[in-house]
């Protein structure tokens, strides 16, 4: 049984053949590293929100730290605008599975109230959450 999303991700990339470029290959790795990147910076401060919020017994949530989150949040979401660049997509001029990580993340930010703050995420949050293939899955959610 595999229970971590990247691991089932990958694995089902993989057995597809398709949202992720060849194993082995320099875009794979590019790949990874952006849903790395998109784990350990822009998530983190959605899931530490969200901890404090409800996950938390109430005795140990913090309830101060909202505005410190949102200001790691806004820091990752400049560096996502600077990896980004001008593609559409996060890897390039193809979706893989990182733009399926990185859109979930920035719709999460929008629930944990730390908004968009660079025209890039908020471009790109519409772009991806305007995909048919979005629109279906957030319907049958």
């Amino acid at each position: 049984v595999i229970s971590d999303s990247l691991a089932i991700g990958l694995w089902l990339t993989d057995r597809e053949g398709r949202l992720t470029p060849p194993a082995g290959s320099v875009d794979r790795a590019r790949m990874i590293g952006r849903i790395n990147f998109v784990i350990t910076e822009l998530e983190v401060p959605c899931w530490m929100s969200a901890r404090h919020r409800f996950v938390l017994p109430e005795a140990r949530r913090r309830t101060d730290l909202h505005d410190t989150l949102a200001a790691d949040f806004a820091d990752a979401e400049a560096k996502f605008a600077r990896l980004i660049g001008d593609a559409e997509f996060f890897c390039g001029d193809q979706f893989t599975l990182a733009d399926i990580f990185a859109t979930h993340v920035a719709g999460w930010a929008l629930m944990e109230k730390f908004g968009h703050q660079t025209p890039t995420m908020r471009d790109y949050f519409a772009r991806m959450s305007d995909r048919p293939a979005y629109r279906r899955a957030r319907q049958e959610a």
